[in-house]
């Protein structure tokens, strides 16, 4: 029952769901990673920022029209 309306729930918002995708993309990575102490977050947070810009800049501009 309440998993129903939590699914139901990012069903609804699928922007909520893509970031619970790349979220869960990322925790395998890291469960399958044989040196776990040697991931650097700061550039993963990076690249997840650069990603966004990116995406922002294609979607909300004329420059993604091209």
């Amino acid at each position: 029952m309440i998993f129903n309306s939590v699914l139901d729930y990012f069903l609804e918002h699928n922007r909520y769901l893509n970031i619970l995708g790349i979220l869960f993309i990322l925790f395998v990575a890291w469960i399958f990673s044989r040196k776990r102490s040697h991931i650097n977050f700061r550039l993963v947070l990076s690249a997840l920022f650069l990603q966004f810009v990116v995406g922002i800049l294609v979607l909300k501009t004329s420059a993604g029209l091209y």
